[in-house]
């Protein structure tokens, strides 16, 4: 039986000859995993990139798949994401991916019991998250508007930009947690009107065009799949 340093330098030949030698990028990625998330990916394969220097790879892993995100310094310094990222955690924007979820809807009184829990333990520690458990929900709330007021944007353009209507069943349930938040937060009761007015009872007939749309489009895809 192989040792376990020979098991990973073996991997780690496969993953260098899998990638382009010209990209030094790749090879700084395959040693960032392996050395701070002790992971060892058979593969990296690309994902996708956006508009600036920034690219995203699925790392191939025993223990699962992870897209990992390639921003080289020369070009664009992270640290001003990872800032934005601690002020976010610190007023419970991670609490809002947990708890509030797009694809699932958690019962109002065990949320805020999971938030008064996740304070309590905080609070043992020293460590501060608002003035007290009341404090940190109505953090949660607001932030979660913000964070699903972009996501139900990302959902539409996946379908009007790249034709990927697989998102628009989620839309319903997203609005729901903003029209949700706006109810609770006075300050946010203009944005929650508007809301009602024109976006709820808009939503099921654009999903239903859209769905139509969707399958009208397989339907070609697959007559012209059979022509040829």
């Amino acid at each position: 039986m192989a040792s376990p340093d020979a098991a990973a330098s073996k991997s780690k030949q496969l993953r260098t000859a899998l990638m382009p030698q010209a990209d030094a990028r790749l090879a700084l990625i395959d040693e960032w995993l392996a050395r701070d998330l002790k992971l060892s990916p058979q593969r990296l394969e690309p994902a996708s990139s956006d508009a600036s220097f920034r690219r995203y790879f699925r790392a191939f892993t025993a223990r699962g798949t992870y897209v990992v995100m390639d921003a080289p310094p020369a070009h664009e310094d992270v640290r001003p994401y990872l800032t934005v990222s601690r002020m976010l955690e610190a007023i419970g924007y991670d609490l809002v991916s947990l708890l509030k979820d797009c694809y699932i809807a958690w019962p109002r009184t065990r949320v805020e019991a999971w938030v008064r829990a996740h304070h309590a333990r905080l609070r043992a520690r020293g460590a501060c998250l608002g003035a007290d458990a009341h404090q940190l929900i109505e953090w949660v709330d607001l932030i979660g508007v913000q964070r699903h007021l972009k996501v139900l944007g990302i959902f539409a353009r996946l379908w009007y930009r790249d034709g990927k209507p697989g998102y628009l069943r989620d839309l319903p349930l997203t609005l729901d947690y903003v029209l949700e938040a706006c109810a609770r937060q006075p300050r946010l009761a203009a944005l929650g009107g508007l809301l009602a007015r024109r976006a709820l009872p808009a939503l099921p007939a654009a999903n239903a065009r859209a769905a139509s749309q969707a399958s009208d489009a397989q339907v070609a895809q697959h007559a012209t799949r059979e022509r040829a």
